[in-house]
């Protein structure tokens, strides 16, 4: 009976850990600078991160520049669907 109990604690405590590490792998991904995403997504080209941005700001000039290249991302990733 006290080899079960101690069974359960110990398969639960390794459930609970290795889900705490799945969400914070997933949130650091999702923490990704959006203009690195946006530069590999390019592959590297500068001046075409640069331009993709640019039109997001003009069509939301109230945007910050992190922002203007989360919506680049999203665009480009819809855009190649």
């Amino acid at each position: 009976m006290i080899l079960n109990i101690a069974l359960l604690v110990t398969v639960t405590t390794v459930v609970l850990v290795l889900r705490a590490l799945t969400r914070r792998g997933a949130d650091a991904a999702r923490s990704r600078d959006p203009g690195e995403v946006l530069l590999g997504m390019c592959n590297g080209d500068w001046r075409l991160v640069q331009r993709l941005i640019s039109f997001e700001l003009s069509r939301a000039p109230g945007i910050s520049e992190t922002e203007a290249a989360r919506r680049a991302a999203d665009r480009l990733r819809r855009d190649r669907r």
